[in-house]
């Protein structure tokens, strides 16, 4: 069975973060998304995958070095 089909709300809640984030990473295509008439889409799959490329950034490291 494939994953749910979050919207870009509900992605935002689950990672504590902007909407506007969220958008504007699917605009550049570091986030996966799919198009259902005006609204977007992303898959859980998807989210894990970029979660899992965001937490072995250089960026990622810094933060977790500075705690």
């Amino acid at each position: 069975m494939p994953g749910e089909l979050l919207t870009t709300e509900e992605v935002a809640k689950r990672l504590k973060i902007s909407v506007f984030f969220v958008r504007r990473k699917i605009r550049e295509g570091a986030l996966p998304a799919i198009k259902l008439g005006k609204e977007w889409r992303v898959r859980e799959e998807d989210l894990d995958l970029f979660l899992a490329r965001f937490s072995k950034s250089p960026l990622a490291d810094t933060a977790k070095e500075s705690q």
